[in-house]
């Protein structure tokens, strides 16, 4: 099988660093190079309007209007849902301004206009609290401590009578088993004791099973998973800082740096780290759970659930053994297309580059990157990052 590089153009903006591919160009022109459904993730963050002025020839952000700046932003969402895989996902960053002390709602103005017009669909919007934010000299408004991240799939496309039509989304890869983070103490505590519609723990009279049925309330019990909780969508991140001199690059910096912990947690979510080499159906995981007994003196009739002159007896002998059971997940391995062809990681596409964290963590990730970036000398510091393997923070 021919290497998976060659589906790329290979012309004189073209660089090859390591797993992946870097190119220096004017990210429109060089999307309409690339074939469709070509990548499985996106991860990125565009220039924001009258944000930050790069001070280089035919970048996005500096135009005069704010229309203007989204009609732009417009023609490469388009060509990112072409190249995107059908079970791929987008996670696009961006952040706002105060044009005339109004927030300027360019993210909002351009998502909405994606989802309406280009056959985008909002899964998530995940805010990405910075901990350790800038402050402000502003006095007459808080400061910002968060930017958005939204979540894109993409919706079916039907033609009917020669107009295009939006569907259902499509059915997407995405792995949440990666990302969860521990369950905190006082949940797994709570969850030792059964639950009614009017809460439950050991100091509810109503949480407990029999109080619980006497009042007329459903007792359950709620099951974590063992793998970890789901992290949610606020997600408390740092901001790292960034020095291009750390590579032996003096006068160059960059001032708009992704974390490597929050490309980390995307990737290791919506890329998927094999996919077959013949189809490209991305491998999933297969995880199987069983439930252990943890009182099997419950079913002997000697406990107090199990008296005959208990009113519940017949309810508590249908239902106690998952009540009183613990769930152990174990993963038994992953799917398999049936093609025979080998597996090879997913590949993800930054198309507004910048200083190359997303290349920096797909490196250390084990998955394949396609990056694009305008300004030559920050192309300068993605290669000797990548080449290096260094975060420089």
């Amino acid at each position: 099988m021919k290497d998976w590089k060659e589906k790329f153009p290979q012309d004189n903006r073209y660089f090859e660093v390591k797993k992946g591919i870097l190119y220096n160009g004017d990210v429109l022109e060089v999307l309409r190079t690339f074939p469709d459904e070509s990548v499985n993730c996106i991860v990125t963050s565009p220039p924001y309007w009258r944000q930050r002025d790069y001070s280089i020839e035919d970048q996005i952000g500096q135009e005069s209007s704010l229309e203007s700046y989204l009609e732009k932003l417009l023609n490469v969402t388009k060509e990112l849902w072409r190249v995107l895989k059908r079970n791929g996902i987008m996670f696009w960053n961006h952040g706002d301004c105060y044009p005339d002390k109004s927030l300027a709602l360019q993210n909002y103005r351009l998502l909405l206009r994606m989802v309406d017009e280009q056959g985008w669909c909002l899964r998530n919007v995940v805010i990405w609290y910075k901990p350790n934010a800038k402050p402000e000299s502003v006095t007459d408004r808080f400061y910002n401590t968060y930017e958005p991240v939204f979540m894109l799939v993409k919706r079916k496309k039907i033609e009917r009578n020669g107009k295009v039509l939006w569907g259902k989304c499509e059915d997407y890869w995405c792995d949440l088993d990666a990302v969860r983070l521990p369950h905190s103490p006082s949940t797994e505590k709570r969850v030792q004791y059964l639950t009614t519609a009017f809460g439950g723990d050991d100091r509810n009279s109503l949480g407990s099973f029999g109080k619980g049925l006497q009042s007329g309330a459903k007792a359950k019990k709620v099951e974590l998973n063992p793998l970890g909780r789901n992290p949610g969508d606020v997600w408390f991140i740092p901001t790292q800082g960034f020095s291009a001199r750390k590579l032996g690059l003096k006068d160059v910096d960059h001032f708009a740096v992704f974390p490597e912990a929050l490309v980390n947690r995307i990737l290791l979510f919506a890329c998927p780290l094999e996919i077959c080499k013949k189809c490209g159906t991305p491998r999933e995981r297969i995880v199987s759970k069983n439930y252990v007994p943890t009182r099997p003196s419950l079913f002997t009739g000697t406990g107090k659930s199990g008296t005959d002159d208990d009113l519940n007896k017949s309810l508590h002998r249908r239902d106690i053994s998952k009540y009183r059971m613990k769930i152990e997940y174990y993963a038994k391995g992953w799917t398999d297309c049936g093609c025979g062809a080998g597996f090879e990681p997913g590949i993800v596409l930054d198309p507004f580059m910048g200083s190359g964290t997303t290349a920096v963590v797909a490196e250390k990730l084990g998955r394949r990157w396609v990056g694009i970036e305008l300004n030559p000398d920050y192309c300068e510091i993605i290669k000797r990052r990548v080449l290096l393997e260094e975060t420089l923070f």
